[in-house]
């Protein structure tokens, strides 16, 4: 047997011990029990979030850093066994499918108390069909407009069932190429695809491999642990999977020695950029026509045949990519290239670390300086500065510029914009920072005309100097 030994979950224990008890709380609520027990969940969550250093695991540990004796046991439970007895007893109480209605977003435990109470309504399946029926509308609260959110959020969550973030499907990856690196039928592996495209959001992870004894390859991958064979779409020479844990699917493909380059190639472009009309290509109209016809070495070789600079596989979407490499080769911004940060939150807000943390381990990263921006007044759940305290860090970038120099922190603030566009503090305090992240955080609701006027009216102030998270999007969790 093959283990995944790099287990995801291994990677976010504070994250998913913050997630047992937010169930927990809303277990409660679920169930009708006293609110202040939920709230001393809610409680320890937020002192989890904000804690400015590592969570320990111990009992004695957790009571110095601010616990109760009695969530200090159930947080050293957690730790030990993922669950502890107060959460085993109401799950037993719960009907399965009401955990994932807890999960549709902008449905709270109270609600959902409702659902199940008065409708019956015991998974999403149900619900979606009480909403598309209209059952849903004659429960107090839930008029037509609540109804389309849910069928919307329900839809959304469905469409990205198996897809994860880029670094999730990193783990994903460095754990089996580890795998697949140390067996001894395989002579290369090279990871396509999406990932090797760097999508931010990967829904397939794809590699290709060198091998020539493909049904004995197909025997052990079915070994791994942690990841299911999907037979029915496999063939001797494809096999497919799918990591249990996410869902995510997995495809890998088997080559030999002489068609290695090509396959890795042909997999890692979209089918945009491999059917691209190029005229250099007579006969051949596109590079999958091309690849199909011609063995190569390198995809280098494969652009230099068409006449074109190599295009790196983070460009292969068919659109400018072709234009440019026929003019010069592409220099692709590198890690070691970004001499600095200019968004993050400290202590001072809602960050993890102390401002002179952040700037000493930016310093020793090679950085040039550190834009400090928390959350402004306005972001009251996130600890936002009001005017005294954005005065006292001031005072502390002072000095520490003076201790740190040359290394430099700019004074920097995320101001919220206000509906009517402006930024939640005065000119004669806007004017005391370096620059400012102008981003809306709260109404999202708007419609596009006046959404458009609230961000317009923002940039204009003459002291934005960025927009931040212009989209509004949570990769997943909302478009």
């Amino acid at each position: 047997m093959v283990f995944l030994f790099k287990n995801i979950k291994a990677t976010m224990r504070v994250k998913e011990i913050t997630t047992i008890l937010k169930l927990m709380a809303s277990l409660i609520e679920l169930h009708g029990q006293n609110s202040f027990k939920a709230r001393a969940y809610t409680g320890a969550i937020y002192k989890i979030d904000n804690l400015g250093q590592v969570l320990s695991r111990e009992l004695s540990g957790l009571q110095k850093q601010g616990f109760s004796k009695s969530m200090a046991q159930k947080i050293a439970q957690i730790v030990e066994t993922k669950t502890f007895p107060e959460l085993t007893e109401l799950l037993k109480q719960t009907p399965v499918g009401l955990i994932d209605v807890l999960n549709v977003k902008g449905l709270g435990a109270k609600k959902v108390r409702q659902l199940w109470t008065d409708l019956g309504i015991e998974d999403v399946a149900s619900l979606y069909k009480a909403c598309k029926t209209g059952e849903i509308l004659k429960i107090k609260g839930f008029a037509a407009k609540m109804r389309d959110k849910i069928v919307y959020e329900i839809d959304y969550q469905r469409s990205n069932v198996g897809k994860v973030r880029f670094h999730i499907a990193e783990v994903h990856r460095d754990t089996l190429q580890e795998i697949l690196e140390k067996c001894n039928l395989i002579e290369q592996v090279s990871f396509v695809g999406e990932f090797r495209r760097k999508l931010e959001v990967i829904g397939h992870l794809e590699c290709v491999v060198q091998v020539e004894k493909r049904l004995e390859l197909h025997d052990y991958l079915t070994t791994i642990s942690g990841i299911v064979p999907d037979t029915q779409n496999s063939s001797p020479f494809i096999w497919k999977g799918i990591f249990e844990e996410t869902q995510l699917k997995l495809t890998i493909y088997f080559a030999s020695r002489e068609n290695y380059t090509n396959q890795v190639f042909v997999h890692s472009a979209s089918i945009e950029h491999l059917q691209k009309p190029l005229e250099s290509l007579q006969p051949s109209t596109n590079l999958l026509e091309l690849v199909r016809k011609k063995k190569f070495d390198s995809e280098e070789a494969i652009y230099q045949n068409c006449g074109l600079n190599f295009i790196p596989s983070e460009l292969r979407e068919g659109t400018f990519e072709f234009d440019q490499a026929k003019e010069k080769p592409f220099n692709l911004i590198e890690a070691q290239d970004v001499k600095g940060i200019l968004h993050a939150h400290s202590t001072y807000s809602d960050g993890k670390n102390t401002l002179e943390e952040m700037a000493v381990y930016c310093k020793n990263l090679g950085y040039e300086y550190l834009g400090i921006t928390d959350h402004s007044k306005t972001a009251f759940y996130a600890n936002g500065l009001q005017e005294a305290r954005i005065e006292k860090q001031h005072q502390e970038i002072d000095l520490l510029n003076e201790k740190l120099a040359p290394f430099k922190i700019f004074k920097g603030i995320e101001s919220d914009i206000l509906n009517n566009g402006d930024l939640d503090y005065e000119n004669s305090v806007l004017e005391k920072f370096d620059f400012i992240i102008a981003s809306v955080h709260a109404n999202l609701q708007m419609d596009e005309q006046k959404a458009m006027e609230r961000v317009i009216t923002a940039i204009q102030n003459p002291y934005t100097t960025i927009l931040g998270h212009s989209t509004g999007r949570i990769l997943l969790r909302r478009e």
